[in-house]
């Protein structure tokens, strides 16, 4: 879960330095890394042929699967990761960036499984 970090406190000063930060855990972090790469070098380079040729992505699906991004929200007992909430927007908006047709068809688990 991200970690909410106020700032400065004092009063008089800039109203931005009032705002509360958020970072991401090393567990997030590392979620968000892993689908970046993945989307960049497994799901960028087929959006646009599974787009044009109407096909469902499944060699996309797969390198997912093979990573556990289709069971984001599932508890580990049922088969899951159970990332949490943060952990999957994260790592859907990665995958998203690179393919939007993979990314409506990795949400349909996630979704299921919340």
């Amino acid at each position: 879960m991200a970690i909410l970090k106020p700032t400065s406190s004092s009063r008089g000063s800039d109203p931005s330095e009032h705002s509360v930060k958020l970072e991401l855990t090393e567990a997030e972090a590392l979620v968000q890394s892993t689908a970046r790469k993945l989307a960049t070098s497994k799901l960028q380079p087929l959006a646009k042929a599974i787009d044009h040729e109407h096909r469902f992505p499944e060699e996309g699906m797969r390198a997912l699967a093979d990573n556990g991004f289709l069971a984001m929200l599932v508890h580990e007992q049922y088969g899951g990761t159970h990332a949490g909430a943060v952990s999957y927007a994260l790592a859907l908006s990665e995958v998203a960036r690179a393919c939007a047709s993979t990314a409506v068809t990795m949400a349909v688990p996630n979704m299921v499984g919340d």
